[in-house]
């Protein structure tokens, strides 16, 4: 028997995966010793609430349909959010953060982007195509997050 994900959870998946954003960036921003870092990490944590608020506008104006949706499709998707969500355990992400390391917390950064707009690609599936701008506006955010953060990543790694 297959476990359906609902088209809310979809989007709501998507709101927690920027509201984890946030507060990851602005708990690595107070751990942080390089002002430069510590002011990309607070202008990242910033552009996670925006796409917040765009997605709970999307939940909110109920912009969404499963039309089309099968559900291999859906079951595919609530398999990718469970590996999105559950991939770092909460105590070994306590305990990183806790014993800070500025580069893990950029390969940490690095790969949740990575992975957000994997999900953003799969979530245009799912909303209206006038929704499609948005998505692609906040796809095009994150890879922004991913190219500044892996420029930190190098430089500090070399």
């Amino acid at each position: 028997m297959s476990i359906l994900i609902d088209k809310r959870d979809i989007i709501n998946i998507a709101v927690k995966i920027e509201e984890n954003g946030e507060k990851f960036y602005r708990e690595a921003a107070e751990k942080v010793a390089s002002s430069e870092i510590k002011e990309l990490l607070t202008v990242l944590a910033k552009d996670e609430v925006k796409h917040k608020e765009i997605f709970m506008n999307m939940l909110k104006d109920l912009n969404i349909s499963t039309d089309g949706l099968t559900t291999e499709y859906q079951n595919y998707l609530k398999a990718y959010t469970e590996r999105l969500i559950f991939q770092t355990s909460p105590s070994d992400f306590l305990e990183k953060m806790k014993n800070f390391d500025q580069l893990w917390a950029l390969e940490f950064a690095i790969q949740r982007e990575l992975d957000s707009i994997l999900y953003y690609y799969e979530l245009k599936n799912i909303v209206r195509t006038t929704e499609h701008s948005l998505i692609d506006k906040i796809v095009a955010e994150e890879r922004l997050h991913f190219e500044k953060l892996s420029k930190i990543r190098n430089i500090l790694s070399n």
